[in-house]
């Protein structure tokens, strides 16, 4: 089995606004929220925005078979974390 992406998490100061420009002007039908995140579903990958206190960052949830680690930073700073399957 290849490496796969099964969640994007996004965490941002600006949730709300994020959540809102998802609804109103892409269309998306957010069915997955609280006051601390939403979720967008898409071709089964889940993108998750968390909110925070820090400036954007972004982490990969990846489902694979021959990661040894669990957890990795890729050269642009994206937080990768390893499932193994």
């Amino acid at each position: 089995m290849d490496s796969r992406i099964v969640s994007v998490v996004m965490r941002t100061k600006k949730l709300n606004s994020t959540k809102l420009f998802f609804e109103n002007h892409l269309g998306f039908k957010i069915k997955e929220s609280s006051l601390q995140h939403f979720v967008i579903h898409s071709k089964g990958v889940r993108i998750v925005f968390l909110e925070t206190e820090t400036e954007l960052e972004t982490e990969l949830y990846i489902e694979a078979n021959t990661i040894n680690c669990t957890r990795q930073i890729d050269p642009n700073g994206i937080k990768l974390f390893f499932k193994t399957t």
